[in-house]
């Protein structure tokens, strides 16, 4: 029988969840404060995509980042399946992306190129905005997606452009290789 007063167990409750906050914020600034990123913004996003797999995986269904899934380059043959791999300034062809994730839809890995943009690169001019639209048609003739989400989503609502990559991966991983 529990004699402790039911205020207590809050107070007792709410020590732990400032603990959780405290190591989770500790882990998130360790990892990516310095991150192979090129702006702010990127660090931002990729943080928010860290964060909304590692910390609140309950949301978001069967999507994880792998442990060792965060580098340079995607998934080897023999990966694990059960999560995502994130891929942080990748060649794509052309250029270079911001970050490739892919997701396994149970027979092959597909990719998510995202794009953080940025007003000073992407939109300022109407060569800048063409480069945008010709790289976009390159990635989607390879059979890829790209999401582009502009700087100003990524400050003012980084876990919605993070929900938005879980969404899509979660669907790839739902699907299936036949859906």
């Amino acid at each position: 029988m529990n004699f402790r007063p039911q205020q207590a167990q809050f107070d007792g409750l709410e020590s732990v969840i400032r603990a959780a906050q405290v190591r989770a914020e500790l882990d998130i600034r360790e990892r990516f404060n310095h991150a192979q990123c090129e702006s702010y913004i990127e660090r931002l996003f990729l943080a928010a995509l860290y964060a909304a797999t590692a910390y609140r995986p309950h949301i978001n269904g069967p999507t994880r980042v792998l442990p060792t899934a965060l580098g340079t380059t995607g998934p080897e043959a023999g990966s694990p399946t059960d999560g995502l791999y994130i891929a942080l300034q990748v060649q794509y062809g052309p250029r270079r992306a911001d970050f490739v994730v892919w997701a396994h839809d149970g027979k092959k890995w597909k990719p998510l190129v995202v794009e953080c943009d940025g007003h000073d690169f992407h939109e300022r001019t109407k060569e800048q905005a063409a480069k945008d639209r010709d790289f976009d048609r390159y990635v989607q003739r390879g059979g890829a997606t790209i999401f582009r989400f502009t700087g100003h989503q990524i400050v003012n609502k980084p876990d919605s452009c993070a929900y938005e990559v879980l969404r899509w991966a979660d669907q790839q991983i739902v699907a299936g290789p036949h859906g």
